[in-house]
């Protein structure tokens, strides 16, 4: 059985230049032995990518294959925000987009170690917006006393009983549970400066936290 020759084309895009696939030359029906190369194709073989993010671009003027930077199908991200950006062409990444994600709100791009780098002053602002909202959530808890849960509304309300010039025989509060919690004078000023030390106490650490955090 004589043997079949087969030639090889390789297609590419007529708008880029760039490799698509290769496929099989059909033979001329008019001239055994001589193969026809459609438009958008060439015999010559091209070159094998070493590197990622390149493709491969014939040439048809010099009949040649080049490669060049592709970053199409690459997650990029912009320096200034680290948020995506699409890549619509080929061609070289401009120099405002990076291939490298950023790992979190706290970095800023740094041109010389092209990489990603944490911020000092970012950092220092979150762990103030951090201390504020834990300083906010510990002032606003509410308070035991006497096996009963009291919020922080009660303070006006202690405020107003203890400024008065007569104080009644007893003073009354309700608890987080709605129950309502009987009180003399002695003991609505205990529940007062439970509240206050709990708040100078508060104040105490966050000023340190404060100061640790802008001296690190």
């Amino acid at each position: 059985m004589a043997k079949i020759d087969k030639k090889i084309i390789y297609n590419y895009n007529p708008e880029t230049g760039e490799f698509l696939y290769e496929s099989e030359a059909r033979e001329s029906p008019r001239e055994p032995g001589v193969y026809l190369i459609p438009a958008f194709a060439t015999e010559i073989e091209p070159p094998k990518l070493k590197k990622p993010n390149t493709v491969a671009i014939f040439n048809e003027e010099t009949g040649r294959w080049n490669t060049k930077e592709d970053y199409r199908n690459t997650p990029i991200y912009s320096k200034e925000t680290g948020e995506i950006v699409v890549i619509t062409e080929i061609g070289l990444l401009p120099k405002n987009l990076t291939t490298i994600k950023k790992p979190g709100p706290q970095y800023i791009w740094d041109e010389k170690e092209k990489n990603w780098v944490e911020d000092k002053d970012i950092l220092i602002a979150q762990q103030l917006e951090s201390n504020v909202y834990n300083y906010w959530n510990k002032s606003n808890a509410p308070i035991e006393f006497n096996n009963a849960l009291f919020s922080i509304d009660v303070i006006p309300e202690i405020a107003l009983a203890l400024s008065l010039s007569k104080f009644p025989k007893t003073f009354t509060l309700l608890d987080n549970d709605f129950e309502i919690h009987e009180f003399n004078r002695e003991q609505l000023e205990d529940l007062a400066k439970v509240f206050q030390d709990r708040k100078q106490k508060l104040n105490k650490n966050f000023i340190a936290k404060k100061r640790k955090t802008m001296v690190a």
